[in-house]
């Protein structure tokens, strides 16, 4: 067993040392430790803080596999906020699978329809930072697929929000254009039908004239 602490008022953790390698960043540490003599005969290994309700999901994750929400997280903010914790822990311990199960919780979920357009993109942000895999991970493949339709929604205050995150650049910026790409070509195609339909019906009343 491994004691994992942090400082004198942090909760510490037991865990087995093969379940702790199943995350490469665990392995590192446990190895470091050993060659620098900071793990004591009773096996410590000092960590830094991290949010406790995340790091027991983490560790449950290591042993199971699985990965539930808290049944103490009441509202909807609360529990973004934890799936986002949970993900962050998993980036830095290396584990995508975690990361996975993260954003399945709530793409299966109805908190999607239960936050505005702005709280989601102001969430989606930190989250897209925290993926482990920036061009087809389990977050950015999930946020192509539901920002085009936020998009639609956005009220003018979220649009210029969005600009001003747009406006400061980096890898997050490059997927709002994609967004915002998206919902301009669904637009013009909408509008494309639309113009056919109505040319149709015109064509038509010429050829019903006497």
């Amino acid at each position: 067993m491994v004691k994992l602490g942090g400082g004198a008022n942090c909760p510490q953790f037991h865990v087995h040392e093969t379940v702790l390698t199943k995350s490469p960043r665990f392995v590192r540490e446990i190895s470091k430790a050993r060659s620098n003599k900071r793990a004591t005969k009773q096996n410590v290994l000092l960590m830094d803080s991290f949010d406790t309700i995340a790091f027991e999901q983490m560790i449950s994750y290591l042993y199971t596999d699985k990965f539930t929400l808290k049944k103490d997280s009441l509202t909807i903010f609360l529990r973004i906020r934890e799936i986002h914790e949970v993900f962050s822990l998993a980036a830095y311990f290396e584990l995508p699978g975690l990361q996975q199960m993260a954003v399945k919780s709530f793409s299966i979920s109805k908190m999607l329809s239960k936050i505005n357009p702005a709280t989601f993109f102001d969430w989606a942000e930190d989250m897209y930072y925290e993926e482990l895999d920036k061009e087809n991970g389990s977050f950015v493949s999930y946020f192509r697929r539901v920002s085009p339709m936020l998009l639609r929604n956005c009220d003018p205050d979220t649009v210029k929000d969005l600009c001003r995150v747009a406006s400061l650049g980096g890898k997050f910026c490059g997927e709002l254009f994609r967004a915002c790409y998206n919902v301009c070509l669904a637009f013009l195609i909408a509008l494309g039908v639309l113009l056919l339909t109505m040319c149709r019906r015109w064509t038509s009343s010429l050829g019903a004239l006497p």
